[in-house]
């Protein structure tokens, strides 16, 4: 899964057309229509770094989480289809008994439930929610990359 805007705009056209071409590359589609799908996240990078910087994922509370989530979603910065897969973190915070106010290394959480999802990688069922697990866990470790380093944000995150 794919943080919605985090390939946003660069300040200098160089880097653009550079990033363009990465984009063309990674895509199959031609620079013209890459450097079209790379400003239209322009908003969107906005919209994510403003919220996720309000949040620390290594020190939250599952409400807090849940808010994040809200506020990505209702500023456009994912999409709803994102913030179904996404609340599923949430589902698992409360599967575990986690207290809905009480801090915790988000990051460390999900890391564990995926080595233990890993573990018990027997059945194709499984393996399906591995793989959505994985997802997830991906976009919390580009979030936590994002809180650390904001400039980040411009960062093409195929790389």
């Amino acid at each position: 899964m794919q943080i919605s805007g985090l390939s946003g705009s660069y300040a200098d056209s160089g880097t653009v057309a550079r990033r363009s071409e990465l984009l063309a590359a990674a895509t199959g589609k031609s620079t013209e229509k890459a450097s079209s799908l790379a400003n239209s996240t322009e908003g969107t990078t906005d919209q994510l770094v403003a919220v996720v910087s309000q949040y620390d994922i290594t020190d939250i509370s599952p409400r807090d989480f849940s808010e994040m989530l809200r506020e990505l979603r209702d500023s456009g910065a994912i999409t709803e289809s994102e913030y179904g897969e996404l609340a599923q973190i949430r589902l698992d915070m409360d599967a575990e008994g986690l207290d809905s106010d009480e801090s915790l290394n988000l990051l460390d959480f999900y890391e564990t439930a995926v080595n233990r999802a890993r573990q018990d990688e027997d059945s194709e069922e499984t393996s399906v929610n591995f793989e959505a697990m994985e997802r997830r866990l991906d976009w919390l470790q580009k979030v936590a990359i994002l809180e650390e380093t904001p400039d980040a944000a411009g960062i093409n995150t195929l790389v």
